[in-house]
Order: C-alpha cells, then sequence, then structure tokens
C-alpha cells in the first residue's frame, strides 16, 4: 500500500492563474493548468480501481482563525470552491497477486 499527498486548486483559480491573474499581493501564480475542484476529488478514484481517496479538506480546515477572514469564507461552499486549494489523501492498493511473469 502508498501512501499518497498531494494539493491541487480548483479549476476558476486555474483558468486565472493561466492567464496570468491570480495575483495575492505581489505575487502572482504561476501557470497551472491542472485542476480539480473540491468537490470532484473522489472522482480520482475513477482513474484506477486501486486508488482511494482517503480524505480531503481546505488549506483552512482546523486552522480557521488563525486564516482570519479567509477561513471564515472558506465555510461557504460556493466561495471555497471558487478560491480555495484542497489537499488530498489517497491510498494506492496493491495487486491481490503479483503477476506471475510467464
Amino acid at each position: 500500500v502508498a501512501e499518497v499527498g498531494f494539493d491541487v486548486i480548483p479549476e476558476h483559480l486555474s483558468e486565472q492563474a493561466m492567464l496570468g491573474e491570480a495575483q495575492f499581493g505581489a505575487f502572482t501564480m504561476p501557470a497551472m493548468p491542472w485542476y480539480l475542484d473540491y468537490d470532484r476529488v473522489y472522482e480520482v478514484e475513477d482513474w484506477h480501481p486501486r486508488i482511494q481517496v482517503v480524505a480531503r479538506r481546505d488549506y483552512t480546515q482546523g486552522f480557521r482563525l488563525r486564516w482570519r477572514l479567509m477561513g471564515l469564507l472558506s465555510l461557504i461552499e460556493p466561495l471555497r470552491d471558487l478560491y480555495m486549494g484542497t489537499m488530498v489523501h489517497a491510498r494506492i492498493r496493491t495487486a491481490d497477486r503479483l503477476p506471475s511473469g510467464d
């Protein structure tokens, strides 16, 4: 069994980044063509039958007050889905049986 952790950005933010319009203060996000919306994370399981999404969380989950306004706004699903990245914990199960090599 392998455990994998990765983060993804939502489609809307990806589109802005590809146009060079995703800015946070003086920082402009680089182009990020790959995206996966928070509510679609479990579609990763469709990529291969051995993949299982164990958990997903937005960046502010567990630290809402530390993120101040952004932490509170992430509780509003439409805003979270437009602007908040998602951390994903997935498990990749091993084959029941290894190929014989014949």
